[in-house]
């Protein structure tokens, strides 16, 4: 029986038959005046005609269920609408050849599961408002495999549209996923806040259609939103698509999701005030697989996400493994964006194959780069980059990465146009540069880094402007050219030669840079100071002025490097000058870097003349310490992050509350659902502030024991092995506690550390006068230093009272300004932290020398800064960097 409606039908008229067929011409308007009637096909096929379309209006009900379908035949018929106070039910059923097949409107109810939407230009439509899903939407599979007239629209054939909605759910875990395959579009989401779960894509692409990297692409994506307060997709699965996710003016909240075969993975482009969380997803890949670009987001987090790009048949190998940048970088040339309040790279892991590159940063300040494995292979192609790039970005940090690829990979880390970063505690290797700088990096430091087998481990191009010594503490390690140079600053050549000396084993330094042949470790120093104030001849300044300046200019031979293999002692004031620089510095060195202890011939040479047997047990108790404050300060940022907001969000509330009490009542659930979004964020945030607190409770105590036992184990031979081991137990003391606690006999124990000559009594000294600065005013110290190896005292080139405090303000946040009008000599400046590192150095030239030091890459903490004159005098005050 076939039963064709054209018009109004009553509720009753309907057969209660089920498998009946129907046929639908025009607009079928199911309106009754009895508020309980409804309308059922069970079983049934609903045959529309061209551009026919079903309308649910007033407080009815429409079912269609069990197996039932609703098809055209050989046209496109229109839509199913469901008007506000209406409810409709689809279950187990097949929906093919509609415009919008359910396009529902607000105040209206829907269930949705288990059904087939086959070539429909949209599947689903969600209208502005409020609508109610009575159950999950789950099951549903979306596809359009057939279609062969052009879709409507700007958005392609698409399973769901959602327009300004307050806070729609598509899925949930647990239950059975919604599948979208075969579309130019899955969801696509404007001005709403929804959640998207537990869903499956599949061949969501149009290969026509370019990835272009900055641009809003019309299709090939699984999720699409646009100007919306808040996207959050967890735990979907996506294989063989164009994009992931896309964005576009929209905060996002990304995690926990598996892409496969794609283009692009996540990508969120114009986020200006908006929250980036993108986290824990596995992406696989050609082109791109985390992008956040153009506009400063009030929060960026990147963080867990495993990344592999490589190549697949349907596209090109691509750009970038995470891209950052809050401006067009390839165009930028004014000024950078302020600095989200919040900005995060951290504990990724990026492989990329081909022409891919791990990581770029463009236009961005502010921004935190740590813990990430970047591993970068080009298999008999030419890659563009390699690990690290930043380009034309300021004040960024980038720490305790590790950079792997291979011999075509050009670069580890690389640096163009970006001033005053920081890239410190860094791994590269196989790569076939390590670091490489262009253009004006000035003030960008790369400090601390370990460079592995390399064909050159930095390479400097065109550069214009690289800072007042911006390398120091690298340690270099199987490089056959540890430094080459192609620039157009001659002075740079003096800053290069003054800051590197070369395995001590096999000493050459050929013109213009070192070049080993032989597989060794090489240590960045930071300048060259000590030397000229610890010799034996009876009067080492001239010769080691000379040997200074011998080195500015490059005139070195190779019988002058040869004089470091002679066996000590030594016997003129250039050999004891250049082997007590080796040892003063390597010392220095292995107390950051005790794995370096087996590594070669030199260090055990200088175990031996220096600190007999404890030295090496010594240097693992510093080492270990110094990691435990860094990992430390790591987390105690990221609680001020997540505390600032919280802040934010409380604002938010009061404001959402304050709306709340003046709203109508058709406004006031739009505005609960928000600030129910607010609370739950709330809820996240200070759970994720206790989790960081019970990690560094947890981290103190299980560290604790074995430090102290090791360091009370060590039997001292060395007055700066017990300096160093005193220090350790009052900086092992802190572990346990909050803030820096002194009593009596440790305030005692580090006045006599800190009026020792450093020369004597090693790094601890700065590190007792660093940790001496919140309790006590002292204002300077005046150092007796000591001459060669008999330790007697000299004369003093100033008085006591010559000058007083050099340095203001104390404390600071950004410029140490230096105040030395009454130095009549040149010597050098020198900046430690708690425990006696080096920071900085910088020569200091009468009537030259800068009389301002910029602080802002420094960690908050206390510092000692020294002057060190050509005559030996150490002159020493301590500052507070807040």
């Amino acid at each position: 029986m076939t039963t064709t409606f054209q018009s109004e039908v009553i509720a009753g008229d309907l057969p209660a038959v089920p498998g009946t067929t129907f046929c639908v011409e025009g607009t079928l308007v199911l309106e009754s005046t009895d508020p309980l009637s409804g309308y059922i096909f069970d079983g049934c096929n609903l045959i529309m005609g061209a551009n026919a379309s079903i309308e649910v209006q007033g407080t009815k009900e429409l079912r269609i269920v069990n197996n039932s379908a609703v098809f055209g035949c050989n046209f496109m018929w229109d839509k199913i609408l469901i008007e506000s106070g209406a409810t409709f039910k689809l279950r187990d059923s097949r929906v093919t050849d509609g415009r919008i097949a359910v396009d529902a409107y607000s105040g209206s109810t829907l269930i949705i599961r288990d059904n087939i939407f086959l070539n429909n230009d949209v599947g689903i439509s969600f209208n502005p408002g409020t609508i109610t899903l009575a159950q999950v939407l789950e099951g549903n599979d979306f596809s359009a495999p057939y279609l062969m007239a052009p879709s409507l629209g700007d958005m392609g054939y698409v399973g769901i549209r959602i327009k300004k909605n307050p806070g729609l759910i598509i899925g949930d875990t647990g239950y059975d996923a919604n599948t979208f395959e075969i579309l130019e579009n899955g969801i696509r989401i404007d001005e709403s806040i929804v959640t998207v779960q537990n869903c499956t894509f599949e061949d969501i692409y149009n290969p026509a259609d370019p990835l272009e990297p900055f641009e809003f692409q019309p299709s090939g994506n699984c999720i699409y939103a646009e100007n919306c307060s808040s996207l959050f997709a967890y735990n979907n699965t996506v294989t063989d698509c164009n994009t992931g996710v896309l964005s576009w003016e929209s905060g996002i909240n990304i995690g926990l999701n598996s892409m496969t075969g794609v283009r692009g993975g996540i990508r969120a482009i114009r986020n200006e005030d908006k929250r980036i969380q993108i986290f824990a997803n596995d992406i696989t890949g050609s082109s791109i697989g985390i992008q956040v670009s153009i506009g400063t987001p009030t929060s960026l987090e990147i963080y867990s996400n495993d990344i592999d790009l490589t190549p697949i048949p349907q596209y090109p190998a691509g750009e970038w493994g995470i891209l950052v940048n809050v401006a067009d970088f390839l165009d930028a040339g004014g000024n950078i964006p302020p600095s989200p309040s919040t900005a995060r790279v951290f504990e990724n892991t990026v492989k990329t194959n081909d022409v891919a590159r791990g990581m770029a940063v463009g236009a961005v300040k502010g921004l935190r780069v740590y813990r990430n494995s970047f591993d970068c292979t080009s298999p008999g192609l030419q890659n563009l980059y390699g690990g690290i790039e930043l380009l034309l970005s300021e004040t960024n940090i980038v720490f305790h990465n590790d950079v792997t690829g291979t011999s075509d990979i050009p670069m580890g880390i690389f640096t163009a146009g970006s001033p005053n970063n920081e890239i410190s505690c860094n791994t590269t290797d196989l790569t076939d540069v390590g670091f490489q700088y262009e253009g004006t990096n000035n003030g960008t430091l790369m400090m601390r880094n370990i460079i592995g087998d390399h064909d050159t481990g930095l390479l400097i191009e065109d550069v214009s402007v690289i800072g007042d010594q911006p390398w120091h503490e690298n340690v270099w390690s199987l490089a056959a050219y540890p430094v080459s140079a192609q620039h157009n600053d001659p002075d740079i050549a003096d800053v290069l030669q003054s800051q590197f000396i070369i395995d001590a084993a096999t000493q050459s330094f050929p013109n213009p840079f070192p070049i080993s042949s032989s597989p060794t470790w090489f240590v960045n120093l930071g300048g060259i100071n000590e030397n000229l104030r610890n010799c034996e001849d009876e009067d080492p300044l001239v010769e080691g002025e000379e040997f200074a300046e011998s080195m500015r200019n490059n005139s070195l031979n190779e019988e002058d490097y040869q004089i470091a293999e002679s066996e000590y002692p030594l016997t003129t004031a250039f050999e004891k000058t250049h082997a007590f620089e080796m040892q003063s510095y390597l010392y220095k060195k292995l107390l950051y870097y005790p794995e370096l202890i087996n590594e070669a011939t030199v260090y055990a040479d200088f175990f031996d003349s220096k600190a007999g047997t404890n030295l090496s047990e010594l240097l693992v108790v510093q080492k270990a310490l110094q990691d435990l404050y860094f990992e430390e300060e790591i987390w105690e940022q990221e609680i001020s992050q997540y505390t600032a907001q919280v802040d934010i969000l409380l604002n938010e509330l009061q404001a959402n509350i304050l709306e709340a009490t003046e709203a109508s009542e058709a406004e006031l659930p739009v505005i609960l659902l928000v600030q129910a979004g607010i609370l739950n964020e709330l809820a996240l945030l200070k759970a994720q502030i206790v989790a960081v607190q019970t990690e560094v409770v947890a981290h103190r105590t299980d560290a604790y024991p074995g430090i102290l036992t090791l360091n009370q184990s060590i039997s001292t031979t060395e007055i700066f092995e017990s300096n160093q081991q005193a220090v350790n137990d009052v900086l092992i003391g802190f572990l346990l506690q909050d803030s820096v606690m002194l009593d009596n006999e440790q305030m005692i124990m580090l006045n006599n550390i800190a009026a020792q000559c450093p020369a004597l009594g090693g790094s601890a000294v700065y590190a007792a006068r660093a940790l001496l600065t919140p309790v006590q005013s002292m204002d300077d110290y005046l150092d007796d230093c000591a001459e060669g190896g008999s330790h007697q005292p000299i004369e003093r080139a100033l008085d006591d009272n010559s000058f007083s405090s050099f340095i203001n303000p104390n404390p600071t946040s950004g410029l140490l300004m230096i105040n030395l009008d009454r130095v009549q000599k040149s010597g050098t400046m020198e900046i430690h932290d708690a425990f006696g590192k080096l920071i900085w150095s910088g020569q200091v030239v009468v009537g030259e020398f800068n009389n301002a030091i910029d602080l802002s890459h420094f960690a908050n903490g206390i510092y000692v800064i020294s002057y060190i004159s050509l005559d030996g005098l150490i002159y020493s005050e301590k500052f507070v960097k807040q």
